[in-house]
């Protein structure tokens, strides 16, 4: 006589490989979530790093005038205003970086010094430092993305520029 059904043994083991192929799949997709969210992470800590370093090196290098001001004792950027001249008469445009939120805002107004309309440009970022380099005739900014994964670095000439450091 021949039998045509299955154990409980055997529909146990099936469950039990089914079960184990679930998880595995499950476990797979959730790492690959989590990566893809990572990635989207890091690429928008990366944006707002060459976003940042792209407006104060080409606003610079349009300005005839630069004050600078720096946080106590370092090197990292505080405020600052690059005074231009433009169609409609004087400008300036005032970057200004919060150390401790990590946000960089700009704005500026022909009624210097208030300022109208202070926008943030970029947010996450860990710090931006300025430093000249007099030999050169270059002010260099260096931005720092906020999980210190992205240091990009980049020079204005200001060789025929008035600075001021504050």
């Amino acid at each position: 006589m021949r039998r045509t059904g299955s154990t409980l043994v055997e529909l146990a083991i099936a469950a039990l490989l089914i079960g184990s192929v679930a998880y595995a799949a499950g476990r797979l997709l959730a790492y690959g979530a989590h990566t893809a969210g990572r990635q989207a992470s890091r690429s928008e800590s990366f944006e707002n790093a060459r976003i940042s370093l792209d407006f104060l090196v080409s606003q610079t290098e349009s300005a005839h005038m630069v004050k600078i001001s720096v946080y106590r004792n370092t090197d990292v950027l505080k405020r600052l205003d690059l005074h231009v001249e433009t169609h409609s008469g004087a400008h300036v445009y005032i970057f200004m970086f919060d150390n401790a939120d990590g946000r960089l805002s700009f704005g500026g107004s022909a009624d210097y010094p208030f300022t109208y309309g202070v926008n943030e440009l970029a947010a996450g970022l860990k710090e931006i430092k300025i430093t000249r380099d007099i030999d050169n005739g270059l002010l260099v900014f260096t931005v720092v993305s906020g999980d210190g994964a992205f240091i990009l670095s980049g020079a204005a000439d200001v060789r025929y520029k008035n600075i001021a450091w504050r």
